[in-house]
């Protein structure tokens, strides 16, 4: 089986992170704590759109990671319709869910259950799309993915 470059998966960035990363952020340092999550200035304007929310720069990154993952399994284009739509769902779901979170109808352990929930049934369902060889791929991509977010823990 042929691997591929592991500059390639750490540039996609992998969608796991990107919808998983968020709730993490709101922990440690995200809006309620004066944190940012973009590194640029500071509190509500630095990584938020609106409080308690990620920032239109992040979906945005969000869409680019997942387009280069859809890119490097090479998804035909049925796939990639279905996985745009999966994708498009479960942002969907996290958006609502920071929502409540910053309404104060949810706290920030339940906000991560949440978004946790809904990327592991994204994850679930995505890969139920693949083909033999593309799901081979994505296991490698998730299990790079998760070495490299190991050790930086």
């Amino acid at each position: 089986m042929r691997r591929f470059p592991r500059k390639n998966f750490i540039l996609s960035g992998f969608l796991a992170l990107a919808l998983a990363a968020a709730p993490l952020a709101a922990q440690r340092g995200g809006p309620q704590s004066g944190g940012d999550w973009d590194g640029g200035g500071g509190g509500m304007r630095g990584g938020q759109g609106q409080a308690g929310r990620p920032s239109a720069r992040n979906r945005e990154k969000a869409r680019k990671q997942f387009e280069d993952i859809c890119e490097t399994l090479i998804l035909d284009e049925d796939q990639s319709g279905k996985a745009r739509a999966l994708f498009d769902s479960s942002q969907k779901e996290i958006e609502s869910a920071y929502d409540k979170f910053s309404r104060g109808k949810i706290g920030p352990g339940e906000l991560k259950e949440t978004t946790t929930r809904v990327n592991d049934k994204f994850l679930d369902d995505f890969g139920k799309l693949l083909n033999e060889e593309q799901a081979e791929r994505f296991e490698m991509i998730r299990k790079d993915m998760q070495e490299s977010r190991e050790h930086r823990h």
